[in-house]
């Protein structure tokens, strides 16, 4: 940044890896083109939310980070207007997002996708929106996450709010909102009108308070929490610690510390309160609200999980406590775990029991938010979120700030996910069959299970998806453990822990799939080995004229020499009997285990090594 002003350049630097994570996020809508699957849907799902708040993380973190590193008062002091301090800062918020805009319309035309004027002047009303009411949220919340909560839910609310008030007046003028025939000119003014005054008057508002503010009257960082007026009285209380209960003081402390996720809860659960008194309003733009409560539900878990996993360590780190409190009585495993169950619990609670409950109180009117996911398709989100909220706590061990924390988490997600693409790449190109054929015939022979036992049962399968997700989810807490006890992680153990887990990822990956491929192409020991064994017998072909099953002993087999060893283990102690049919290529061996299990193969009807007759021609 040399031919950037040295002034400037200091407030756009720190938005330069924010501003990287969510444009690399935003290539997620190209992953379409090439891939398909649960992954790659999740892929170009993400960038919208990763445009949203890449968008509020620009906008809050000029003003945030004064009260993040504790400089405003420096800042205040030195020999310059406010004015130009404030150009510099919204200058900065500008060309961030102008710069992400750029980045995510760019992949909308690569992906040759064509965009509404409505839906066009809603992404310009938020973009507009955001850098102008950012600042005097940020400055009123003294922090990055309180400014991007409130900046956000403000939006929202006023976006319902216009839009219960348009109904009202179509209402009061005799006229139905949802007629086709309609002019839409009027609602597109309503809320071109109102985004220009909100952005008007927000950005007016944030002026005023920026140029009155006074040192004395911006204290240190402080958590994004609810005001005092909200929070009940009995409930502060008990979350304050006490003289006695070394595990309980841990836990009130821990969930202390969760306050800003409490905010984010309670900021949306208004928010779809106010979205469901309009569709009960309008029930005839089920589809519009049905699609703003899918987009409130997502936003909510993917924010609540993510932050319920950075936010403990980041806390306390921003806080400058992290270093203290491991001189604490409790001793370093215990802090640990009391860190990773209370946010584990935090992200069950806000992230999924919440959502659920407000899809329950929507049933009135259909199912939306969570309870709209089938219930067989819920494996694949559950897996997902799990992964985001290790990686979070992962994150947070080793990183300074919950910001970076976060920043880092998406970005680790993004990089898991390449490596499994890859895992998934190689398997399919240059092991089409499988490494562990020749293991899983060899073990059901052993157990004396029919060919194609585990293919048959898809949970065989699929149990390997889970072990390869635990084995990355081992390898990240154990990682986090180990630098939980460190007061400062330096860069190159930062990579090389985040590489020994891009290797776990990558074999765990490699393996399943590996296995999917060798259970599904595993040697047949029915219709390979054992019909060219049968073929061999000295009287196969007069039984086969003969058309009368008989039946045959595994040591008439092993005299034949065609079987293996791993055949003649699998056939031990089995009755087999076999059965012609007066159709060709329909003789079958039913073969009946120890077990009493029967499966049926399929038999040639000529000898090994010899070549069919040719049918006669059939007569005119």
């Amino acid at each position: 940044m040399n031919f950037v002003h040295p002034r400037l350049a200091r407030e756009l630097r720190p938005l330069l890896l924010p501003w990287s994570v969510a444009a690399f996020a935003g290539l997620g809508n190209l992953i379409g083109l090439f891939s398909q699957g649960a992954f790659a849907s999740f892929l170009t799902g993400l960038p919208g939310i990763a445009f949203v708040v890449g968008c509020l993380f620009l906008a809050a973190w000029p003003m945030g980070s004064e009260f993040h590193h504790r400089t405003l008062p420096l800042l205040l002091s030195q020999p310059h207007c406010r004015f130009r301090l404030w150009r510099e800062k919204m200058v900065a918020t500008s060309l961030g997002i102008g710069a992400l805009t750029l980045v995510y319309v760019a992949t909308i035309v690569a992906q040759g996708e064509k965009v509404s004027l409505e839906d066009a002047l809603s992404w310009a009303g938020f973009i507009g929106a955001t850098a102008s009411s950012a600042a005097v949220f940020t400055l009123g919340a003294r922090s990055v996450l309180g400014g991007m909560v409130l900046t956000g839910g403000c939006q929202f609310a006023v976006a319902l709010g216009v839009t219960g008030m348009i109904y009202g007046c179509y209402k009061m003028l005799g006229l139905d909102p949802e007629d086709p025939a309609l002019a839409r000119w009027p609602t597109i003014v309503a809320y071109v009108s109102a985004g220009v005054v909100y952005a008007a008057f927000t950005l007016w508002l944030g002026w005023r308070k920026w140029a009155e503010l006074e040192a004395r009257d911006a204290p240190e960082w402080q958590p994004v929490s609810l005001p005092a007026w909200v929070t009940p009285k009995k409930l502060a209380t008990l979350l304050r610690c006490q003289s006695a209960g070394n595990l309980a003081n841990l836990i009130r402390k821990e969930l202390s510390l969760q306050r800003p996720v409490f905010v984010i809860a309670v900021f949306t659960s208004a928010c779809w309160i106010l979205t469901l008194m309009l569709f009960i309003l309008q029930p005839a733009r089920a589809e519009l609200f049905q699609g703003i409560f899918g987009g409130l539900a997502v936003t909510h878990v993917v924010l609540s999980v993510l932050l319920a996993g950075c936010v403990p360590l980041g806390e306390e780190k921003a806080l400058g406590l992290a270093d203290w409190h491991l001189t604490l009585p409790a001793s370093a495993r215990r802090q640990w775990a009391v860190k990773l169950l209370v946010g584990a619990g935090t992200a069950v609670l806000l992230g999924l029991a919440l959502p659920l409950a407000w899809s329950g109180l929507a049933l009135v009117k259909g199912k939306v938010g969570l309870l709209a996911i089938p219930t067989e398709a819920m494996g694949v989100p559950a897996g997902l979120l799990t992964i985001l909220f290790v990686l979070g706590f992962w994150s947070a061990a080793m990183l300074e700030s919950a910001v970076r924390a976060a920043l880092a988490t998406v970005m680790s997600v993004i990089g898991l996910g390449l490596c499994v693409s890859l895992a998934l790449w190689i398997s399919e190109l240059f092991f089409p069959h499988g490494l562990q054929s020749d293991l899983i015939t060899t073990l059901l022979a052993r157990c004396q299970l029919p060919p194609g036992f585990l293919s048959s049962h898809d949970a065989a399968i699929l149990s390997c998806v889970p072990l390869a997700v635990l084995a990355v989810l081992l390898v990240a807490l154990v990682q986090s453990f180990a630098h939980f006890r460190c007061v400062q992680v330096r860069n190159a153990v930062i990579f090389q822990s985040a590489l020994a887990l891009a290797a776990v990822a990558f074999a765990s990956a490699f393996w399943c799939a590996d296995l999917v491929k060798s259970i599904q192409s595993q040697s047949d020991l029915g219709d390979l080995e054992l019909g060219a064994t049968f073929s061999a017998l000295p009287q196969f072909e007069t039984k086969i004229a003969a058309g009368k099953p008989w039946p045959v002993t595994p040591q008439e087999l092993e005299r034949t020499g065609g079987l293996s060893g791993r055949a003649k283990t699998w056939l031990r102690n089995s009755s087999i009997m076999v059965y012609p049919s007066p159709l060709r290529h329909r003789n079958m061996a039913e073969i009946r285990l120890p077990d009493q299990k029967t499966f049926l193969i399929h038999l040639p009807t000529h000898r090994r090594n010899e070549k069919p007759s040719p049918e006669p021609n059939p007569p005119k």
